[in-house]
């Protein structure tokens, strides 16, 4: 995704952003959190689902692009791969959709080392060159049609792990003493699956 740099300064309050939401012909991103293979770190923690659909959603202010959406439908197949952020254990899909402009990103908790890890997704899919085009680039141009040679990262989604085992602050305030922030180490691996 195309990731907008700039640096504006606010001579009132004196602060500086890096990032900056330009104008651009291409549209916001949507970040879906997939929570199917959460076990309880989520479910059982109301507080936590609000603080990483806050991350997902202060990512989508400062990232435009244009991603094609991907719909199977025979003769095009594909799946989606990845580690179950729960179990770790290896995951596939079949046939998902994914809409226009968005990326999925599935999450859990699991006994890691560290406070948690993100990056993007694998696939693989079968049909003719344009469909496996569109399950590569997702429309982005590109300078050959070797999967290598893609100009802009257009991901489907990935997966963000968090650990289970750590001392969590599960709120939109200053984390209390002795606890991780969940909201700054979620928009961390967010920005992993997105390829920074």
């Amino acid at each position: 995704p195309d990731l907008l740099f700039g640096t504006e300064i606010d001579s009132d309050s004196g602060t500086v952003s890096l990032l900056e939401n330009r104008k651009t012909s291409a549209d916001s991103l949507d970040i879906l959190i997939d929570y199917r293979y959460d076990t309880g770190f989520f479910a059982n923690n109301p507080e936590r689902k609000e603080v990483m659909e806050r991350a997902a959603r202060t990512l989508e202010t400062h990232i435009k692009d244009s991603l094609s959406e991907i719909v199977p439908s025979s003769p095009n197949t594909w799946s989606i791969n990845f580690d179950n952020p729960a179990t770790g254990q290896p995951t596939s899909i079949q046939d998902i959709t994914i809409e226009e402009d968005t990326v999925i990103i599935f999450v859990g908790a699991s006994d890691i080392d560290g406070l948690g890890y993100g990056g993007p997704g694998g696939w693989s899919a079968a049909g003719p060159q344009p469909w496996l085009a569109t399950s590569r680039n997702r429309g982005q141009t590109g300078i050959g049609d070797a999967p290598s040679q893609t100009t802009d990262f257009a991901p489907w989604g990935g997966v963000v792990t968090f650990a289970s085992n750590a001392s969590w602050h599960s709120y939109m305030s200053p984390p209390d003493q002795g606890t991780n922030d969940l909201y700054s180490v979620a928009v961390h691996e967010i920005a992993h699956v997105l390829g920074m």
